[in-house]
C-alpha cells in the first residue's frame, strides 16, 4: 500500500483526487516528524521521498512517516516512540513499523488509550482524560489537536472555525 500526499490547493475536492503529489519532482515529505525530536525522545525522520517505481510516481511508502493512525489518530514522531515504549516490547517497534498503529487492534486501541490517559503537551500538566472528566471537552480537544480546534489558533487551519 502506497499514498500520494497532497496538499488542499492540489486536491480536486469533487472528483477527491490528488493533481500533483507533494513528493514530486524529487520533493521530500516531511510532515508529522519534528526533526530537533530525536531518540530516544522521537522516532528518526526521514527524508521520505517518492517511491522509485514508474507506476508509483508520486507516491510514498507511508510505513516510513508518522502520520494519524489509530483510534485516536496518533501523530508525530515523539508521540510513536512514547506509545512504544509504553505499549510494546522495544521503543523502536512503532518507530519502525507505524502502520501496526492502524493495522494491530492492541496498537490501534492501546495508543488511544495510551494517548488519553496519560499524554500530556509541552507546559501543560493535565491530559485528554481529566480535562473532559472536568467537563471541558474544548480543553480535551486542545490537548489531542494542539489548538488547531478548541480554542482555534487564529493562524491555524480551522480559523474559519472561529465564531466571535
Amino acid at each position: 500500500t502506497f499514498c500520494k500526499p497532497c496538499s488542499s490547493d492540489n486536491f480536486d475536492w469533487d472528483n477527491m483526487y490528488c493533481e500533483i503529489s507533494e513528493v514530486a519532482n524529487g520533493k521530500y515529505y516531511e510532515d508529522y516528524c519534528d526533526k530537533i525530536v530525536t531518540p530516544p525522545y522521537g522516532c528518526v525522520c526521514g527524508p521520505t521521498s517518492e517511491v522509485d517505481k514508474d507506476e508509483y510516481k508520486g507516491l510514498i511508502n507511508p510505513n516510513f512517516v508518522y502520520f494519524g493512525r489509530g483510534a485516536i489518530q496518533l501523530s508525530w514522531n515523539a508521540n510513536y516512540v512514547k506509545a512504544s515504549q509504553v505499549l510494546a516490547e522495544s521503543s523502536d517497534t512503532l518507530c519502525s513499523q507505524p502502520e501496526l498503529v492502524a493495522t494491530q487492534p492492541k496498537y490501534a486501541w492501546g495508543t488511544a488509550l495510551w494517548f488519553w490517559m496519560f499524554s500530556k503537551p509541552p507546559g501543560m500538566e493535565t491530559t485528554s482524560h481529566v480535562q473532559s472528566l472536568e467537563g471541558s471537552f474544548g480543553g480535551s480537544l486542545n490537548i489531542i489537536n494542539g489548538g488547531l480546534e478548541c480554542p482555534a489558533d487564529p493562524q491555524g487551519y480551522h480559523v474559519k472555525a472561529i465564531v466571535t
